[in-house]
C-alpha cells in the first residue's frame, strides 16, 4: 500500500538571494521527506512576479508556503515582499503562509516581520544558542553554525514549518480545500 497516494504535493516558494542558502534549503527540504516542489526566486521583485503570475511566471503554481529571507538585496527586501503580499487583492494569495527565515535577527527584525504580515519568524541563531545545547551540541559549534546556513539546518531538523504547510495544503489547519 502506498501511503503517499492521498497526499498533496506542497508547493513551496523559496525567496533567497544566496545560492549557497538555496542549495542548503533544497537539501533540508529533501531531508524532510515530504512531497514538495521547490520554486526559487532570487529577489523581492521576482517573488512578486511569481506570486502574481507575471512575465515568465504566467504558469506558476500558487504556493502553499513561502519561505522568505529577511535580508534580500535590493529595494524589495523580505519585509516589503511580505507587506505587499498581504495587500494583494486576491484573497487566496494574501492568505498563503509566509515564514520569514534569517540566520540573524534581533527583536526589532522579528517585530517588523510580524507587523508586515509574516505568519512565523524563524531565527536560527536563537535556536542554535538556546535549544542546541539541550541536544548535546557544544556552544562553540552552535556559534559557528549560526551562519546563514543554520537557518536551513533548523528547518531540516524539526520540520515544523513543513508540518504547518502540510496541514494547510490538505485543508487541515483551516478546513479549506484547493478544489
Amino acid at each position: 500500500m502506498n501511503d503517499q497516494t492521498h497526499l498533496k504535493i506542497i508547493e513551496i516558494l523559496l525567496v533567497e538571494d544566496s545560492p549557497t542558502d538555496v542549495l542548503m534549503a533544497r537539501e533540508a527540504l529533501t531531508e524532510a521527506k515530504l512531497l514538495n516542489n521547490i520554486h526559487v526566486t532570487e529577489d523581492g521583485v521576482e517573488a512578486l512576479e511569481f506570486l502574481r503570475k507575471e512575465g515568465k511566471y504566467t504558469h506558476a503554481p500558487r504556493p502553499d508556503l513561502i519561505l522568505l529571507d529577511l535580508n534580500l538585496k535590493g529595494y524589495h527586501d523580505g519585509l516589503k515582499v511580505c507587506h505587499a503580499l498581504r495587500k494583494e487583492p486576491d484573497p487566496t494569495l494574501a492568505q498563503v503562509p509566509v515564514v520569514v527565515v534569517s540566520g540573524f535577527m534581533d527583536e526589532e527584525d522579528i517585530a517588523a516581520a510580524l507587523a508586515a504580515g509574516a505568519d512565523a519568524v524563524e531565527n536560527a541563531l536563537h535556536w542554535w544558542l538556546t535549544a542546541a545545547p539541550r541536544f548535546g551540541v557544544p556552544a562553540a559549534y552552535a556559534i559557528a553554525a549560526s551562519s546563514s546556513a543554520a537557518k536551513w539546518l533548523f528547518i531540516a531538523g524539526f520540520g515544523l514549518i513543513l508540518a504547518f504547510a502540510g496541514a494547510r495544503a490538505v485543508g487541515g489547519a483551516h478546513g479549506g480545500s484547493d478544489a
